[in-house]
C-alpha cells in the first residue's frame, strides 16, 4: 500500500489461504475415503502449518516492509529492524535462488554502510508481502535518493519466470498422473474401473464397473453403473445406479476365489440379507462414485 509520505508492504495471505485449502482438502479425503496414510500425513502436515500461522497473526501480527524519510524498517515474526538511510550504503531488488535451484524468491538486499559494524549486509525477503519490485525500487529512489539504489545488481528476472513455468509444467504432469489412474482398489481382487477400454466387455455408458480378476464361471462379468461400494474383508455390498443392489460374501473368513454372488437385488431383499446376515454396514469402508 503506497502513501504519501511511506511506502508499506504488508505480508500477503496467499500462502496460508492455499495450506488451509490443503488442510480441508486432506480431511475430507479421509473423512469420504478412509484415513489412510496419505490422509494422516497430509492433514497433519498442512495442521500443523496451519496453526502456527494463526498462532503468528494472533501473537506477532502480520510482517511488514516500510520505506519512509527515515529509512527502511521490517518486522519478521516478533523482531523490528530500524536502519536509517545513513546506515545504508546500497540497496538492490533481485530474485534469489532457493529449493536446490528449482525456485526463487524476491528480496530486498542491504549493504550496510562502513559505520555499522554489526554486520555486513541484511536480507529482507519480499515474496510474500503485497508488493512489486518496481514499487519497491520506486519509494527507495524517492525517499533514499537514486544513488542508494543498486543499478547494476541483476535480477535474474528470466531465471525466475523459467523455474516458475517449470513448477507449473511438473504439477500439471503430476496432476494428469493422477488423474490417470482409472482404478480403485476394493480389495486385492475386486476393484472398481471409473473408465477404461472395454476389456471386460462393457461399453462406455456403463462405467464405473466393478470387477473381479478372480474369473471363476460362476461370478458376472462385471456390474455396471455403480453408484456406493461398502466392503471389509468378508463382504461387498454394491448399489447401482438404478437402485439395484448386490452382496458378494466369503465362503470362508475371507474373500478369496469362489466368492458368493447375490444380486441384482430390490432394496428390500438387501436389507432382509443384511439382517440374516447380522452385517453391519456402518462399520464398513465406503467409496461413493459420481
Amino acid at each position: 500500500m503506497k502513501q504519501q509520505d511511506c511506502y508499506t508492504a504488508k505480508e500477503a495471505f496467499t500462502f496460508p489461504l492455499l495450506c488451509l485449502a490443503c488442510l480441508a482438502s486432506f480431511i475430507y479425503w479421509g473423512c469420504t475415503d478412509g484415513w489412510h496414510v496419505g490422509a494422516i500425513v497430509g492433514t497433519l502436515l498442512f495442521g500443523i502449518i496451519t496453526l502456527t500461522y494463526i498462532f503468528k497473526y494472533l501473537r506477532f501480527g502480520r510482517d511488514f516492509l516500510r520505506i519512509d524519510a527515515d529509512g527502511i524498517t521490517y518486522k519478521e515474526w516478533s523482531k523490528t529492524t530500524s536502519l536509517k538511510w545513513y546506515e545504508i550504503a546500497k540497496c538492490a531488488v533481485f530474485y534469489r535462488q532457493s529449493y536446490m535451484g528449482v525456485l526463487f524468491y524476491r528480496v530486498l538486499d542491504i549493504v550496510l554502510s562502513s559505520e555499522t559494524k554489526s554486520q555486513k549486509g541484511i536480507s529482507v525477503r519480499l515474496s510474500g508481502k503485497y508488493c512489486r519490485n518496481k514499487n519497491v525500487i520506486n519509494a527507495i529512489e524517492r525517499f533514499g535518493g537514486t544513488g542508494v539504489f543498486d543499478e547494476q545488481s541483476s535480477h535474474s528476472q528470466n531465471k525466475y519466470l523459467i523455474g516458475i513455468l517449470l513448477f507449473a509444467v511438473a504439477a500439471i504432469l503430476f496432476i494428469a498422473l493422477i488423474s490417470c489412474d482409472n482404478r480403485h482398489h476394493i480389495t486385492d481382487n475386486y476393484s472398481v474401473f471409473t473408465y477404461g477400454e472395454g476389456l471386460y466387455g462393457e461399453s462406455e455408458k456403463d462405467y464405473p464397473i466393478f470387477v473381479s480378476k478372480l474369473g471363476y464361471k460362476d461370478e458376472p462379468s462385471f456390474i455396471a453403473n455403480v453408484r456406493h461400494v461398502w466392503w471389509n474383508d468378508s463382504t461387498i455390498i454394491i448399489e447401482q445406479n438404478n437402485n439395484s443392489w448386490w452382496i458378494v460374501t466369503a465362503v470362508d473368513s475371507r474373500l478369496s476365489y469362489g466368492d458368493k454372488y447375490v444380486g441384482p437385488l430390490s432394496v428390500q431383499l438387501k436389507d432382509s440379507i443384511i439382517l440374516a446376515e447380522k452385517i453391519s454396514i456402518e462399520q464398513m469402508k465406503h467409496k461413493y462414485y459420481e
